[in-house]
């Protein structure tokens, strides 16, 4: 069950009217139930640290304009989604509040190698 609410996400983080803010909540509460809950008693701190994850991944989905300009219709996002959890701030800041430090561990995880596995024997049989 999520510990945050849309209300308490939407307070953090610019949302386009009428977005449904439940799909993000219920990512955030699967990752904080997982990985940050087992290590943490304050349910004060676990709500935060969903709240933070559910606008970490609204704002991957919607960058936030860092900064405009009027004349040639410039704009500049925040974020970058190859940064994992330190693509927004929301996700650094959640990071932050994670006294386990598992979101900074799986922050770092790297990609799977290929690699191989030999599924045979070793025994050597006669004929």
């Amino acid at each position: 069950m999520p510990r945050t609410t849309p209300t308490a996400v939407a307070g953090i983080i610019s949302v386009d009217a009428g977005l449904d803010l439940n799909p993000f909540i219920e990512v955030a509460s699967s990752l904080v139930t997982e990985w940050c809950a087992p290590g943490i008693s304050d349910s004060a701190r676990l709500e935060m640290i969903e709240r933070y994850l559910a606008a970490h991944l609204y704002g991957l989905r919607d960058q936030q304009v860092q900064s405009e300009a009027a004349g040639g219709a410039s704009a500049t996002y925040q974020g970058k989604t190859d940064f994992f959890l330190e693509g927004t701030q929301y996700g650094q800041t959640a990071i932050l509040l994670d006294s386990t430090g598992n979101l900074a561990r799986i922050n770092k995880r790297l990609p799977i190698q290929p690699g191989l596995f030999w599924a045979g024997s070793n025994k050597t049989t006669c004929v």
